[in-house]
Formats: C-alpha cells, structure tokens, sequence
C-alpha cells in the first residue's frame, strides 16, 4: 500500500503555492481526464505540467493511460487545468489521498470541475 498518512492543510498550501509561482493565472475550470482520453490535453496551449510525483501531497497513478501529471494551460483562449489521470483507490490510496487533486484545484479558483473516465459495460450474449 502506498503511504496513508493524512495530508495536512500546510501540504495543500505547499502544492498551491509551487503551482502559483509558476503560473498565476486563475482558471474557473479544470478537469479531470480519464483513461483513453490524454489526446484531449494535446488541444491544450501547456504553460506548465507538473508530474504528481513532484507535487507536495499528490499521489501518483499507476493505471495504464494516465500520464501522471498537472498541466495549466490554454484552452480556447481560456485558462484551464488539467488533472492528466488520477490516483484510484484500488492502486493502494486513501480516500484524502485520491480527492487531493479536486481540493487543489479548488484551492486554485477552479469553480467548474468536468470529469471524465473510460466506463464499459457488458451486454450478455
């Protein structure tokens, strides 16, 4: 299992403010991008990326077609982040660790979250 220890409300700020040094400006939306759907970031003018392994607090994700990282940038003209995968449960995580990523977009200005994931279904023959 990965590390369960909370995350403290200075934590939090560590990863706002290293986000805030580099890229000041103040996205009302982010989302969240599930697996099969990195092409998306590609329409995305990048200011910053930001690996979740480099961001104070933020869990890595092991699951196939998650690139791991924050990336602040241009959408249309408009500022927007992108969470490029998340961390699951299932990969060992805690429930704090898993929703971080929303707190710090929250924490950013974000007031328009769109989430995304790869959903099947089975259909019996």
């Amino acid at each position: 299992m990965t590390g369960l220890q909370p995350i403290s409300p200075a934590t939090e700020l560590a990863a706002i403010e290293l986000i805030r040094r580099q890229w000041s400006e103040q996205p009302a939306c982010g989302v969240v991008l599930g697996s099969g759907l990195g092409a998306v970031a590609e329409a995305v003018e990048r200011e910053l990326v930001i690996p979740y392994g480099d961001l104070p607090g933020c869990a890595t994700s092991t699951a196939i077609g998650h690139r791991g990282q924050l990336c602040c940038g241009r959408l249309e003209g408009q500022p927007v982040i992108l969470l490029e995968g998340r961390a699951h449960e299932y990969e060992g995580h805690s429930r704090e660790q898993v929703t971080f990523p929303i707190r710090l977009l929250a924490g950013l200005g974000v007031t328009t979250l769109i989430v995304t994931n790869a959903a099947g279904g089975c259909i019996p023959i």
